[in-house]
């Protein structure tokens, strides 16, 4: 791979390692380091690169690999503050703690989530990735895939029942 093919991969994938990384709880310069690294070890790796997947998916790996050493190097109670904070100053404080302690809940809740079902859940909603993709990235069918999706959006309504609950009814 020349210098100018692996730009165009970095341009091209780049918006979709950020989608797919920041609802991991890291902060926005986290996500940054990040995506860095995946690019530095892409650069580095790019000759193990066997070709029997899609590079795309070969970097996908690379990325929730290194983002699960991340995570296991420090420990996130909550979101970082830069990561979901709203911009606007204008924000009633009161929503803002609303806003937050949603984000919080929900945080805590695809924490519970196994590894597998978080990820499916992450590149289906965030990675905005259809079923037939995520069973490509992920090496699986696409059924399969879908049953583990409804499964884990099953588990995090049960754990997020209780705080929309108490917080939502009207």
């Amino acid at each position: 791979m020349n210098d100018q093919e692996f730009r165009t991969l970095v341009e091209n994938l780049t918006p979709f390692l950020f989608k797919i990384l920041t609802p991991w709880s890291f902060s926005k310069e986290t996500v940054e380091d990040i995506v860095q690294e995946v690019w530095y070890k892409v650069y580095r790796y790019i000759d193990r690169f066997k070709g029997n997947s899609n590079i795309s998916t070969w970097i996908y790996r690379i990325a929730v690999n290194t983002a699960s050493t991340w995570k296991r190097k420090v420990k996130f109670d909550n979101l970082q503050e830069d990561n979901l904070q709203d911009k606007n100053p204008q924000t009633d404080p009161s929503l803002r703690v609303e806003i937050d302690e949603l984000r919080k809940n929900i945080t805590n809740a695809l924490d519970k989530l196994k590894s597998s079902e978080r990820e499916i859940v992450v590149l289906r909603v965030w990675g905005e990735m259809p079923f037939d993709k995520i069973a490509e990235q992920l090496n699986s069918t696409e059924n399969s895939i879908r049953v583990r999706y409804f499964r884990a959006i099953e588990k995090l309504k049960k754990s997020l029942s209780f705080f929309m609950r108490n917080n939502y009814a009207r």
